[in-house]
């Protein structure tokens, strides 16, 4: 199978871990929208259609909207650049 790409497969997969009450995949999911689109617009319009998805679900809603929320706040406050690891002395 192959890993979702598109803002709409990666929002699926969002959306599956949190019906699926999965945790890792809907972390996982949220990493890989951010690590994929960085600053693209790719990156809201997958967090919107996610959200847009769970509207019936205000629960699973509401806790997606915070994890993207805390998600967000860790990659503006890091350095999100992937760096070479440094060789142990």
């Amino acid at each position: 199978m192959n890993a979702p790409t598109t803002p709409a497969d990666l929002a699926r997969a969002i959306v599956r871990g949190s019906i699926d009450n999965d945790p890792f995949q809907m972390h996982g999911a949220i990493v890989a929208v951010l690590e994929t689109y960085l600053d693209s617009p790719n990156r809201e319009r997958a967090f919107h259609i996610a959200l847009a998805e769970l509207a019936h679900q205000p629960a699973q809603q509401t806790a997606l909207a915070a994890a993207v929320r805390h998600h967000l706040a860790i990659y503006r406050d890091s350095d999100t650049t992937v760096k070479p690891r440094q060789a142990a002395t």
